[in-house]
């Protein structure tokens, strides 16, 4: 076996302007492979590039009143009511097949992204809803929430996140599973502007890939700035 699509956690240590791994010997890897290192904040020294990866920001990448679609496994119909079999939608031809492996089983519920409630105002540091995407870096840390409104059928009151939107719809619609938890990025689908659903972790990925761009182009306008401070020391000098 190659390994290939394996993900292998190696454990390093940077000794003497080198990485080793942890339990000796050097890292015997390919040429051009690439990698992430996940470090203490506190083990990396203080630079202006340590201060972009570590600085954290909330953007909104969804407004209020965005409609989303949540992905259910219907395996049980004998204790779904009629109307709330009317809010079951089919998937066919209304998703990319790269983000979706589709079953006979599958169907999506519709919810909205409401006004946030005054906890959510306060946290969210705004009074309209939407949903938030945390990133530190380079690195989504999580979501923020306003209300998601629910067919009244199924929830009489606005769920408190997208998280608990999916649990109410999965002890409705799924009452086989043993856990009513799942990858929001994954089960939450976005509308485009050409009418095509996709799972959120692509509206997620897309975000970062702008960010790696822009921490990218800074590191480039530092190194420069360092670069022409060093040649007009030399010629100073």
């Amino acid at each position: 076996m190659d390994g290939r699509g394996k993900l292998v956690r190696l454990p390093m240590m940077y000794i003497e302007g080198q990485w080793v791994l942890e339990c000796g010997g050097d890292l015997p890897v390919n040429h051009g492979a690439s990698w992430e290192l996940l470090l203490e904040a506190a083990s990396i020294e203080s630079s202006p590039a340590k201060d972009l990866f570590l600085q954290e920001e909330r953007v909104r990448i969804l407004p209020e009143g965005s409609a989303l679609r949540i992905l259910m496994d219907v395996r049980d119909w004998s204790s779904i009511s009629d109307e709330q079999v009317k809010y079951l939608l089919h998937w066919e031809g209304a998703y990319p097949r790269p983000f979706l492996h589709p079953s006979p089983d599958h169907r999506f519920v519709e919810v909205h992204l409401s006004s946030p409630s005054p906890h959510q105002s306060t946290f969210l540091s705004s009074d309209r809803g939407g949903l938030w995407l945390r990133v530190q870096g380079v690195s989504a840390i999580g979501l923020g929430c306003s209300g998601v409104t629910l067919p009244a059928c199924l929830s009489a009151r606005p769920a408190q996140s997208l998280n608990h939107a999916y649990t109410v719809l999965s002890e409705i619609f799924e009452p086989w599973r043993t856990s009513h938890t799942g990858s929001v990025y994954r089960h939450v689908f976005y509308r485009e502007a050409d009418g095509s659903w996709h799972p959120l972790r692509l509206l997620r990925d897309s975000y970062l890939s702008e960010k790696s761009h822009q921490i990218a182009h800074e590191l480039w306008q530092q190194m420069l700035h360092r670069s022409a401070k060093d040649i007009t020391n030399n010629d100073r000098a």
